[in-house]
């Protein structure tokens, strides 16, 4: 079976979702300054928007990301509270046999899933190291003073006082 095409929805006869996840401009006829023009059938690029997720343009100011697109015009609306989520954790992946609604809970489970779980020192605030924590729980089992241990470690006392509870850094 070949790609199958549906009318994006809100931009119907205008634009065009298939479901490999790409997108095409219609053949139509738009004014344009006293007169018209034509605007010929094409296939749009999308641009790498936040985290990966491909955005297509659909006009001035409006941008939409194209796994909505597809769950769209292929599923339905998004229920409330859900999410669009990629099964193989691939942003780029925009087939609809790769996208689901699910809840942002099913989301976060992905990311654990694929590894993508900013936590320890892949998050983005982290000041420490897998190493440093190692160190950190050495000096600790030795009775070491969380107050010092934090100024050698450049972080609060607090945050220590979180890795030795295991709040943190499990």
């Amino acid at each position: 079976m070949g790609e199958m095409w549906k009318a994006v929805v809100g931009f119907e006869g205008r634009y065009e979702v298939s479901d490999q996840g790409r997108i095409r401009s219609l053949s139509r006829v738009v004014p344009c300054f006293g007169g018209t023009r034509v605007i010929r059938e094409r296939l749009l690029r999308p641009k790498v928007g936040a985290y990966g997720r491909l955005e297509i343009s659909l006009g001035k100011g409006v941008s939409r990301r194209v796994h909505n697109l597809v769950l769209a015009a292929f599923v339905g609306p998004r229920p409330d509270r859900m999410q669009a989520c990629h099964w193989d954790g691939d942003a780029g992946n925009n087939r609809l046999a790769n996208l689901r609604w699910d809840t942002p809970s099913g989301n976060a489970a992905d990311k654990s899933r694929h590894g993508r779980n900013p936590v320890g020192e892949r998050h983005p605030n982290s000041k420490l190291t897998t190493d440093a924590v190692a160190e950190i729980r050495k000096s600790l089992r030795a009775g070491a003073p969380t107050r010092l241990i934090a100024v050698a470690h450049g972080v609060s006392q607090g945050a220590i006082v979180n890795i030795a509870r295991g709040r943190t850094w499990r």
